[in-house]
């Protein structure tokens, strides 16, 4: 099974037009951590106890997380900059996608503060995942999942 191949779709988000174009982006051990005190340090850190399982898709590479392309205003900082993991390149958001060796997804995550902006969709389209069964989805998450054409 080939772990990812990227889809060449334009996705939109709605962070505004001084963000760049979002991609898929392949995190190193010190942007994992990093992405884990996220998750760990926000409201519904549904996912911490599945670390272990999210390092072994990373290391299998399965796992994916998303990024901002730089424009000029990020670069200056002339706008909040305060949704990254860290401040400067990469600009990467506190979300990720995850893969079982099914293929299928197994975890997707957003961080409640960008969340309804378009960053799990983003993720789900430039993947080339396929989506999970509908038994596997957190009722959270089934009207999300239902607008994502396959």
């Amino acid at each position: 099974m080939e772990p990812c191949r990227r889809r060449s779709r334009r996705v939109v988000h709605k962070f505004g037009p001084h963000i760049g174009s979002l991609l898929l982006h392949d995190p190193t051990a010190d942007e994992m951590l990093c992405l884990f005190e996220a998750m760990a340090s926000s409201d519904d850190s549904i996912f911490v106890c599945n670390t272990s399982t999210l390092f072994d898709d990373w290391r299998d590479g399965r796992f994916r997380t998303i990024k901002a392309a730089e424009s000029l205003a990020m670069y200056n900082q002339t706008i909040s900059t305060n949704m990254f993991l860290q401040r400067g390149h990469p600009w990467i958001l506190p979300a990720f996608i995850s893969v079982g060796t099914s293929g299928r997804v197994d975890f997707l995550w957003v961080h409640p503060k960008i969340r309804r902006r378009g960053v799990g969709t983003a993720l789900v389209k430039l993947s080339a995942f396929k989506k999970p069964l509908n038994r596997h989805v957190l009722p959270s998450a089934i009207a999300f999942w239902q607008r994502i054409k396959e």
